[in-house]
């Protein structure tokens, strides 16, 4: 198995909702943002710039799920989509099946 990963189901059930939620809002706030809708406040520059790193890093996870979904021969939208949204937890998802992949053609 991998290490340091979660791999308990409900622990990642929480953490895919978590993450929705959270991803959901830095999105809402980026928009806000942009759109002027948000004024300078330092609370909310401090929650923005948090708020634009997850999303930068979530964006990265899901370009390198759509990667290993490729090579699952799975489809890398839908794969990179799903672990944008859920992070580590999708990503975790993905890694496991490359796993048992690997253990299934070194058995063959």
């Amino acid at each position: 198995m991998l290490p340091l990963l979660p791999t308990h189901p409900l622990a990642l059930k929480v953490i895919k909702v978590i993450s929705c939620v959270l991803i959901a809002g830095a999105l809402g706030l980026v928009v806000g943002k942009l759109n002027g809708m948000v004024t300078d406040h330092t609370l909310l520059e401090r929650v923005f710039e948090i708020g634009t790193a997850a999303l930068l890093f979530h964006v990265l996870e899901g370009i390198i799920a759509g990667i290993l979904a490729y090579r699952l021969k799975e489809n890398p939208v839908k794969a990179g989509l799903y672990t944008f949204w859920t992070g580590i937890a999708g990503i975790t998802e993905i890694l496991q099946r490359v796993e048992n992949n690997r253990q299934v053609t070194t058995v063959e």
